[in-house]
């Protein structure tokens, strides 16, 4: 399910105030040196990839910025095993198949891929 407009504007708070965001997703992060898992919203911006810690109540309240990558960081390639996962930072992010599009798109979004395939016939 696409994140409503209100977790969007609850995002938009932490992230830098003249920047779009391009890209939003939810995922549920691990790292050993933590000890567990809990929830975070990856947000990719302009110039940013901004990992938001949630609340452990509501995993789409963000509370404080966990980590800040900057923007030529490429989220992929996706893993599959029991669930897409991505590796970010040092950062473990399983996330629903539905978000797969989105970390491709970022991705694609980074090297231009996501323009025109190339044309088939270039010299008609």
């Amino acid at each position: 399910m696409p994140l409503s407009s209100a977790v969007r504007q609850r995002c938009r708070a932490f992230l830098p105030q003249n920047e779009a965001l391009h890209f939003l997703f939810p995922a549920m992060a691990s790292a050993d040196r933590y000890g567990g898992s809990f929830g975070v919203i990856v947000a990719v911006t302009e110039g940013k990839v901004v990992v938001l810690a949630c609340s452990p109540f509501s995993h789409d309240r963000p509370e404080s910025v966990w980590a800040e990558h900057p923007r030529a960081t490429e989220l992929g390639p996706v893993e599959s095993g029991s669930g897409p996962m991505i590796t970010l930072g040092d950062l473990a992010l399983e996330f629903d198949d539905e978000y797969v599009a989105v970390v491709c798109a970022a991705d694609a979004e980074l090297s231009g891929d996501y323009a025109m395939p190339p044309d088939p016939l270039p010299d008609l």
